[in-house]
């Protein structure tokens, strides 16, 4: 459990500091709402799955966890988090 939480932790971190290092100008994903995605590899496993099969499974998630984005100020991009969540269920560091 120990290893396996700061896997996660080092992972976010590398997509953190990825992302520190680009400008909005530099990509039209938003960055916000892909790192959220990123983030849920809590709520999902990494998989050997193909990338159209994991994306219909985060897209699948973003649908239950929508509610708890509701309340925050800066809207959430939907297709951008599903590309986050794949990424991290493939073990991608970020396309950033």
């Amino acid at each position: 459990m120990a290893i396996r939480k700061s896997v996660v932790v080092w992972t976010v971190g590398a997509v953190l500091a990825a992302l520190a290092g680009c400008s909005d100008a530099d990509s039209a994903v938003d960055r916000s709402s892909y790192t959220k995605g990123y983030e849920a590899l809590g709520y999902i496993e990494t998989v050997q799955d193909s990338r159209e099969e994991i994306e219909h499974r985060c897209d699948d998630l973003y649908g239950e966890l929508a509610p708890m984005y509701r309340s925050q100020k800066k809207k959430v991009v939907r297709a951008d988090w599903v590309q986050g969540c794949a990424d991290g269920a493939q073990n991608k560091d970020s396309r950033f």
